[in-house]
């Protein structure tokens, strides 16, 4: 007899002939904790974003756009590991030196409206001398200063300086230390005069007198190209998931960067039959093309369809 019922997942599910089913068991899994091994866009697939870096590469030193935008990053010194947040890749800096250049371009400072999403690791080392915080993401010259940062020297706490012809605005959370060793995600939202600050999903600072930053030193990942050796801090542990955009994201899309690390989710692949014998909660619609099995309870199955068929 076929039953069709409610479920609030997005799982695609490949059915492969006569293998062995995959099995989750737990008492709760989290979207972020099932994954594809590898990235399954290629370069180019992900047009939503002007710049994408998941770090899916396992070496050289260039950092792919997964973006349509073709804006690939010349690294110096940072190494990949393989153990990202998301999609198995991430990068891993020293603190004493490393980057990534993106080049002048895109120059998002200067936009109207933009969003800047990261996921970031502090392990707690890097340079400690005079400095303006180790940099995750940084466009600074001399008086034209955009930079997302972690204060090494002081409590941990992180945030974005913006500075032009004399006038800074900043925005930021002190509500623990970041050197913590943990993944933590991180977005900037400007939409015009407003300015939003969100971490782990939640908005943890705001400004209603946003400026625009005419730098004339390149994008810089991880470090500073700046002049003013305080700015040239490099990061000290691991960044993921590096992306921008020409756009204020709304909440819903902050959320979703911060629980499936992309706007649009593209689904996990299972190579076999799926059987999960705890809860299993994700965020999105579910499509499944091969045997899902379940234990009774369902639970609150909220939206979507999914159609079992013994």
């Amino acid at each position: 007899m076929k039953s069709t019922v409610l479920i609030s997942m997005f799982l695609v599910a490949v059915a492969a002939p006569d293998a062995r089913a995959s099995v989750i068991r737990a008492d709760a899994v989290e979207a972020g904790e099932v994954r594809t091994p590898v990235l399954s866009l290629p370069p180019g697939g992900e047009p939503d974003a002007v710049l994408y870096y998941p770090f899916e590469e396992s070496s050289g030193q260039v950092a792919v756009d997964y973006s349509a935008s073709g804006f690939d990053g010349a690294v110096t010194g940072a190494v990949w590991s393989s153990s990202g947040r998301f999609h198995g890749g991430a990068m891993s800096f020293d603190g004493h030196g490393d980057s990534i250049s993106v080049g002048m371009e895109p120059n998002f400072p200067t936009w109207n409206q933009y969003s800047v999403s990261i996921w970031f690791l502090h392990d707690g080392g890097g340079d400690t001398g005079p400095q303006y915080g180790h940099k995750m993401l940084d466009m600074t010259s001399w008086y034209h200063d955009w930079y997302l940062k972690l204060n090494r020297t002081t409590d941990g706490s992180i945030g974005v300086l913006l500075q032009e012809g004399g006038v800074a605005r900043g925005m930021g959370d002190s509500s623990k230390d970041y050197r913590d060793g943990q993944w933590h995600h991180v977005a900037v939202v400007r939409d015009g005069n407003s300015g939003q600050f969100w971490v782990d999903g939640v908005k943890t600072g705001n400004i209603t007198n946003m400026i625009s930053v005419t730098s004339t030193s390149a994008l810089c990942v991880g470090n500073s190209f700046s002049g003013d050796s305080y700015q040239r801090k490099a990061w000290s542990g691991m960044l993921d998931e590096v992306q921008i955009y020409d756009r204020a994201l709304p909440a819903a899309e902050i959320g979703n960067l911060h629980s499936i690390g992309l706007l649009r989710h593209r689904g996990v692949e299972v190579a076999t039959n799926l059987v999960v014998g705890g809860s299993f909660s994700v965020s999105g619609g579910a499509s499944f093309k091969g045997g899902v099995t379940y234990m009774l309870p369902l639970g609150d199955l909220s939206c979507g369809s999914y159609t079992n068929a013994p």
